[in-house]
């Protein structure tokens, strides 16, 4: 029997942001539900500094009722970028910022900035300003 061998690649988040550009910065966002099972969807997603540590992230809005929910009760996700065979994986802690998600540090104020950043200055956006 023939045996496949795998290869990691340690990758930079750099690296993912490049393949995410390749594909409008569509994502797959995985989050887990109280039951333990996964919930997952489609995002708009990019890297861009935290608004309060300044680090490099990866951000993603979400509208989903059940995405929040799982986010709120349990902070971490699984992120995929891929563009035809190239993708690439993040996973961890998720900061939930939003209208009613307040976070230590940051201004309320700089939400619709803050959108316009992850969105790319879409459509989606313009209701926020």
């Amino acid at each position: 029997m023939a045996r496949w061998r795998g290869i990691v690649i340690a990758m930079e988040l750099a690296d993912l942001g490049l393949i995410g550009a390749q594909d409008h910065h569509l994502a797959v966002v995985a989050t887990t539900r109280a039951d333990g099972t996964v919930q997952a969807s489609v995002v708009n997603a990019g890297l861009l500094e935290h608004p309060v540590s300044g680090g490099q992230v990866i951000a993603f809005v979400t509208y989903g009722k059940a995405k929040l929910a799982n986010l709120r009760s349990r902070p971490r996700a699984t992120i995929v970028f891929r563009a035809g065979w190239q993708w690439a994986t993040a996973e961890g802690h998720c900061d939930i910022i939003g209208p009613d998600d307040p976070f230590s540090g940051f201004d309320p104020a700089a939400l619709p900035e803050l959108l316009r950043a992850v969105f790319r200055v879409g459509p989606a956006v313009r209701q926020f300003r």
